[in-house]
């Protein structure tokens, strides 16, 4: 049985490898077939540098006996072919003619039982494969991005429309996304983020000279962070020191007290080490419209750790139940960083947000869109 997903952006880009990526290998374990997994196609748009590299590549890497990664190319960018029909056209027979070939050398069999999007701007695939199982995963409030013109933000919310109406299964990985989707409830399902327990359960390999004790952080630094509230709660109370890990975009104003440290990007591996330096996690988030659709990833890799987790009131975390502390307001994230610090070493309590984790994991994820496909 063959499984079609297209990635949405590059297989090792942060996006997906941090989350989509994940859930795609948790998943090829448990289907009992083989997953084809569509990198980020090479288009006309991306120059000729992209288009040369594609043609270099090995068109299907074997990733384990059941996950496979196909670089594929098509002319057009999907902004350009999910508004022109005779675009749409010319990439699905590029990609018709790429995967069709792959698939059946690899298993001898061209079906395709599901295939599995990620973005409204693929809309124009499924008419390849009528036949097939339709997943959509909504992880995102696509049309109220970061930076969009209206007119885009308009395409998007048409197109996730027509996705979600043409779709068999949709996931969505956030509650505010589970609310828009009501009209389509019946096909519907909550799935959101996972974490790797076992990779958090990993001894640490760093250990910081930083004194406790430490709120710490992972994840891009970037417009979604309220550096105010954190200017704030840095001053009021100057032992407690903020540890941040991650990229840091270009023109995000930092605070730079003597309790601040930014370290940048680290290697997946050395999280772990870095965390369990920690005395809780914090998820310091402004109040976005386009964040009440976020379902934070990051929440479940602190709780691995056994970590307490402060969080603003920027998207439904009510199932985290007190496991996060959710604050409103300066003063009160400010209460509740303390009542974090004291009960890290808890050990009942460590002990139930392990087991939170551990149910948020991300083969647990992929056994539920199992048996989702399972009852259609």
């Amino acid at each position: 049985m063959n499984y079609l997903i297209f990635a949405d952006e590059k297989w090792d880009s942060p996006p997906i490898g941090y989350t989509r990526k994940r859930l795609i290998t948790a998943f090829s374990k448990q289907c009992g077939g083989i997953v084809f997994c569509v990198d980020r196609p090479s288009t006309i748009i991306d120059g000729l540098a992209s288009v040369i590299k594609w043609m270099l590549a090995k068109k299907a890497v074997k990733l384990s006996d059941s996950l496979y990664l196909l670089s594929v190319f098509m002319p057009f960018h999907e902004k350009i072919s999910s508004k022109y029909k005779l675009a749409s056209r010319l990439n699905n027979y590029f990609l018709d003619k790429q995967i069709s070939r792959i698939i059946k050398n690899i298993s001898n069999a061209n079906d395709v039982h599901a295939v599995w999007l990620f973005h409204p701007y693929q809309i124009g695939i499924y008419d390849l494969y009528k036949k097939a199982r339709k997943i959509y995963e909504c992880y995102d409030n696509y049309s109220s991005a970061y930076n969009l013109k209206e007119n885009e933000r308009r395409r998007l919310a048409d197109y996730d429309k027509l996705l979600s109406k043409e779709a068999d299964a949709i996931l969505v990985t956030a509650k505010a996304l589970l609310n828009k989707k009501l009209i389509y409830k019946d096909k519907t399902h909550y799935n959101p983020n996972g974490v790797d327990y076992d990779y958090y359960e990993k001894s640490p390999k760093d250990i910081l000279s930083i004194k406790r004790p430490i709120a710490g952080y992972i994840g891009g630094i970037d417009e979604r962070i309220d550096m105010k509230l954190l200017e704030y709660a840095a001053k009021k109370d100057e032992n407690i020191n903020y540890l941040f890990i991650g990229p840091i975009k270009k023109g995000i104003k930092l605070y730079k007290g003597r309790n601040m440290v930014y370290l940048g990007p680290k290697a997946p591996s050395q999280i772990p080490g870095y965390l369990k330096c920690c005395d809780l996690g914090i998820i310091p988030y402004a109040k976005y419209d386009y964040l009440k659709s976020v379902y934070p990833t990051k929440a479940n890799e602190y709780l691995a750790c056994g970590l307490p987790v402060v969080a603003t009131c920027f998207s439904d975390l009510s199932e985290f139940n007190d496991l996060v502390y959710v604050a409103n307001g300066a003063d009160d994230y400010c209460t509740k960083i303390k009542l974090a610090i004291n009960e890290s070493n808890n050990e009942d309590k460590i002990k139930e947000r392990k087991e939170m984790a551990k149910k948020n994991s991300w083969d647990n994820r992929a056994k539920y869109i199992l048996e989702i496909l399972k009852d259609k």
